[in-house]
């Protein structure tokens, strides 16, 4: 799909939102502060799946009653970024092919003139969107729309921009920049488990736009991923890594496929 056919449905989209708008439960909130830690399920892993595939495409395989959550690679400073436009990014994929566009913009003063007044050397800050029952038309792949519609819950997360760091002169700090991308991940793991969520679609988050570094990034997903609160929590966590290799291969390496079936011993990380 061109960048103009995804103008025109990035526009149609809105359109077919203002028609239904008031028949939608979708809601949206703000989070500040660390979300609960609860005790584990059970002992068992989720099944890990590391893919390079477009994280849209992921739903035509996972059943619409399963309830199914994404993590928005968000831009930090703009709803959506830009995505009417027709820029090629994930959360532009998002916004074109759901509602979470209108959600995300009416947090414009909570939480983007926030992010723009403590920019924070361009780490930004811990704070995050947890978007409930969002509708999904369909992806990128096609201009059609899905046949049978579906709802997700959608986690709006910005990664530290290493790229705009190094614009402004700024020196990234590799502790910091860890601390601040585990945390983010922590989160919102937290809120899907908190939410009752049971598939995960996660990916290389910040690793293609704000260019960090995979194998940081890889890292700090493995260490959230082992600790005991996580256990039993999810059936699967899919990597869905589009157009970067390089990350897809470190991501693989650094979170190997397992099954249901094994265990793992618990994480004691102090980050929370």
């Amino acid at each position: 799909m061109d960048s103009k056919a995804k103008r025109l449905l990035a526009h149609h989209v809105i359109n077919i939102y203002q028609v239904q708008m008031r028949q939608l439960e979708q809601s949206t909130m703000l989070v500040t502060a660390t979300p609960g830690q609860t005790v584990g399920r059970g002992m068992l892993l989720p099944t890990i799946i590391v893919e390079q595939r477009a994280p849209l495409s992921r739903l035509k395989t996972i059943p619409s009653d399963v309830k199914t959550g994404i993590m928005n690679f968000a831009n930090p400073l703009v709803p959506g970024g830009d995505f009417q436009s027709g820029i090629d990014a994930s959360e532009a994929a998002l916004c074109r092919n759901t509602f979470l566009y209108p959600e995300l913009k009416q947090m414009r003063r909570k939480y983007y003139y926030y992010n723009i007044q403590h920019l924070n050397d361009y780490y930004f800050v811990d704070r995050l969107l947890y978007s409930q029952k969002i509708k999904v038309l369909g992806d990128d792949e096609s201009l059609k729309f899905l046949d049978h519609f579906r709802y997700i819950d959608v986690v709006s997360v910005a990664a530290p921009n290493v790229r705009a760091m190094f614009c402004n002169g700024i020196k990234p700090d590799k502790q910091l920049l860890y601390r601040h991308i585990y945390r983010r991940i922590l989160w919102t793991l937290r809120l899907f488990k908190n939410h009752q969520v049971r598939v995960v679609i996660l990916g290389d988050f910040g690793c293609q736009r704000s260019g960090n570094d995979p194998a940081l990034v890889a890292q700090a997903f493995s260490q959230a991923l082992k600790r005991q609160e996580f256990r039993g929590a999810f059936t699967t966590v899919y990597f869905d890594i589009n157009q970067n290799a390089r990350a897809y291969h470190i991501f693989k390496e650094t979170l190997p496929a397992t099954s249901p079936q094994q265990t793992i011993k618990s994480s004691t990380a102090v980050l929370q």
